[in-house]
């Protein structure tokens, strides 16, 4: 992937997530939740594909990423600075956070993994 495209990824990101921090969350503790363990934007490669994706929040080897080829939000583990063991799940943040967060709190964030 060329630089400019990177950065125009990034830009998109940036714009999406201030979108999705005002008007999504519908419950004020995801919202918390997510604030305290959101991440600047980090580039990662997955181990099954050669494209970056931005992870955006991130609590121990687990986090929330943007796959920007399927707009979609999802969740995987890293492993030495590679996600691997992901699962997609929405087009939006807030459910996504919604999920993770129930099973953090259940201890259990293996079972969201594919």
């Amino acid at each position: 992937m060329r630089q400019n495209e990177i950065e125009s990824i990034r830009l998109f990101l940036t714009d999406l997530l201030k979108i999705e921090e005002n008007q999504f969350f519908k419950d004020d503790e995801e919202k918390i939740f997510y604030l305290t363990h959101k991440i600047p934007l980090k580039s990662y490669h997955f181990i099954a594909d050669d494209e970056p994706f931005y992870l955006v929040f991130q609590i121990g080897t687990h986090g929330i990423y943007f796959n920007d080829i399927e707009e979609t939000f999802g969740i995987c583990k890293i492993v030495n600075n590679q996600c691997n063991n992901s699962a997609e799940f929405f087009d939006y943040l807030a459910p996504t956070v919604r999920k993770f967060k129930k099973a953090y709190e259940e201890n259990n964030l293996e079972s969201l993994l594919k």
